[in-house]
């Protein structure tokens, strides 16, 4: 009897650990459903500006809604979705079992440091309402201490307004040395623990951006400093001061990192091949840049000259003009070439013509627009048109335009001068009153008005006198036109057409670069895991698609916002888990020194990548 007593008590106390056990995790509306939900609340401590994640795990749940989030001042809470599925699937005694298991994640981002309350999170599971108890965390605030340093490097004294400067961005990141396991993590697990899309790089993020676009990224080097031993990344952007005094840009560029505080063993496959080793901890800081000192110089107002349009450089002009046979008021096309004498495109990119349409030289002589001139930008060169009507028949060439320009290596201002180009006017050709012959093929009679052109306006004077034809003129001709002719004729508007297509082509694609970049994303990705030749590599490429398809700067996604932005595209829990194992695995083969073969990442990655590009991405908006 006392041992059938005995046995009910243990049973009972067992049923009772289970059930707290089951329900203690979360604190649920509907005990009956609670074995279906379990979460686990990460981290009672973490650092201000880390996310602290929350996890739901879900059993056997046919229909699962996002969780309900609360609003908690000082912190950013926000869903990232699901994060991992499985499937078991167990036969006993003949009897078949299935166990279906969905991960989903909440991310909690505290802003400053203290102690902050997460309230109840509701979850809808097959309509049953979970909800998980509140959850009490600490937000510590991390010190940089040395570990991260950023300056930017300029060599040589001051500078002219508008004078380009080579600058360098340099980032001195401590090497991390366990001596415990007697590892040092190498350079290129250290520069993905930087934060790149949440770091601020002023002016050097369009250099990134080109090396990410070419599957690269900057290298590091391992120097010495007083304090120990840093690995050096580089990364150099010419810049042209717009004005005088410090450059605004610099003094904006702040670079968060993750730190590592230390490596364990751990339970994953062997990263080190000796034993099991990951960090034990991450430490996020951060570094605004040290900013050398730049002496930026006013232009001198002495020796200015009049026609001079802020060009700073050394630069050579050439200009051509067609058809150079013309009659009074006519359009003739100047085409106006200033090229950069040492190669530097970027002097180009805000270059403005001379003002020909002020100089008295030009406009005395022939009818100019008002209106600002287009130009392209062709390798060194940039390609000017200007439209100049003649006025009279008096007139034998197109003076020489000049260009104004400041030489900051001599200190003073130069003007060059384009050759005089030789044309030809003929009189305007009129037609008198009574050769005008109407549509229905009579002339008109003298009692009829005829407005003559006015001789105050030579333009219209021109236009109207060099009308070619009337229309029963053209319809009393009984001449055949042949083939040559045909030709003739067709073939200069067929080219036409062809190269304003061509131009129309080329002006979309540098007003959608985004764009370009989403529709180019898996060819590019393809290109360049052929030339990847670590595992950092490989994850760059995956993480450089999702930047071009999504219309992010290049090189600026984490791993984590990578897969965020895949499950907003439509990728599906499979995918995306596949996703999160392919980044564990490139991240764990990236702490170790060694090289190992990456065949078959890169052949894993190109399947998640052609995957991904199945998915609803959204197309790029430009921005004005």
């Amino acid at each position: 009897m006392n041992n059938e007593r005995s046995s009910i008590f243990l049973a009972a106390l067992v049923a009772l650990i289970a059930c707290t056990l089951a329900g203690g995790q979360l604190g649920l509306e509907k005990s009956a459903n609670a074995q279906n939900v379990s979460v686990d609340y990460g981290s009672p401590k973490i650092w201000v500006g880390e996310p602290n994640r929350i996890t739901f795990t879900v059993r056997n749940a046919e229909n699962l809604e996002e969780p309900v989030l609360p609003k908690v001042e000082g912190l950013e809470i926000e869903y990232v979705g699901t994060t991992n599925t499985s499937t078991s699937i167990s036969i006993i005694n003949g009897k078949r079992s299935e166990l279906n298991t969905v991960d989903l994640a909440v991310e909690i981002l505290p802003k400053h440091p203290g102690d902050f309350t997460v309230p109840s999170i509701k979850i809808n599971v097959d309509g049953s309402i979970y909800e998980s108890k509140p959850f009490t965390f600490e937000a510590i605030e991390a010190s940089n201490d040395g570990r991260l340093i950023v300056d930017v490097e300029r060599a040589g004294g001051s500078v002219y307004v508008g004078e380009p400067i080579q600058l360098v961005l340099r980032l001195w990141v401590k090497a991390f040395h366990s001596d415990r396991f007697d590892i040092t993590v190498n350079e290129s697990t250290t520069w993905r623990l930087i934060k790149h899309n949440q770091s601020e790089w002023g002016p050097f993020a369009e250099s990134l951006q080109s090396l990410g676009r070419g599957g690269r990224r900057p290298s590091g080097r391992l120097v010495t400093r007083q304090d120990g031993d840093y690995y050096l990344y580089e990364i150099t952007r010419e810049l042209r001061p717009s004005g005088t005094g410090a450059i605004d840009e610099l003094s904006d560029i702040n670079i968060l990192m993750s730190y590592p505080m230390g490596l364990v063993q751990s339970r994953s496959r062997s990263i080190f091949r000796r034993s099991d080793i990951e960090f034990s901890g991450l430490m996020p800081i951060s570094a605004r840049a040290e900013v050398q000192e730049i002496d930026v110089k006013p232009l001198p107002e002495e020796g200015r000259p009049e026609y001079f349009r802020g060009a700073v450089g050394d630069f050579i002009v050439r200009a051509g003009a067609r058809p150079t046979d013309v009659a009074v008021g006519d359009p003739i096309t100047v085409t106006l070439l200033v090229g950069s004498t040492d190669g530097d495109q970027s002097a180009l990119e805000t270059l403005r013509p001379p003002p020909m349409a002020e100089m008295s030289e030009i406009t005395e002589d022939f009818r100019i627009p008002r209106g600002p001139i287009a130009g392209e930008v062709e390798d060194t060169i940039k390609v000017f048109s200007q439209t100049l009507r003649p006025r009279s028949d008096e007139i034998t060439e197109i003076p020489p335009i000049p260009f104004s320009f400041f030489d900051p290596d001599r200190g003073e201002y130069q003007t060059v001068w384009t050759q005089a180009i030789p044309i030809q006017v003929s009189p305007a050709e009129t037609l008198a009153a009574t050769d005008i012959v109407r549509s229905g093929g009579q002339a008109s009679t003298n009692d009829e008005e005829t407005q003559m052109p006015s001789e105050n306006d030579d333009l219209e004077t021109g236009l109207k006198a060099n009308f070619p034809v009337g229309l029963g003129m053209l319809a009393s001709s009984s001449r055949t036109l042949g083939y040559v002719t045909v030709g003739v004729v067709a073939i200069p508007p067929a080219c036409f057409v062809a190269i304003a297509l061509l131009a129309v082509r080329r002006r979309w694609k540098r007003s959608h670069p985004a764009l370009i970049r989403s529709r180019g994303a898996r060819n590019q990705a393809q290109i360049a895991l052929r030339k990847a030749s670590n595992e950092a590599d490989i994850a760059l490429v995956i993480r450089g698609y999702v930047c071009d398809r999504s219309g992010r700067p290049a090189t600026s996604l984490t791993s984590s916002e990578s897969m965020r932005l895949a499950r907003k595209a439509g990728a599906d829990a499979p995918l995306l888990a596949r996703m999160d194992d392919l980044f564990r695995s490139l991240e764990r083969s990236g702490y170790s020194g060694e090289r190992t073969s990456t065949a078959t990442q890169s052949k894993d990655a190109a399947e998640v990548i052609r995957e991904l590009d199945r998915c609803q991405w959204t197309t790029p908006r430009e921005i004005a």
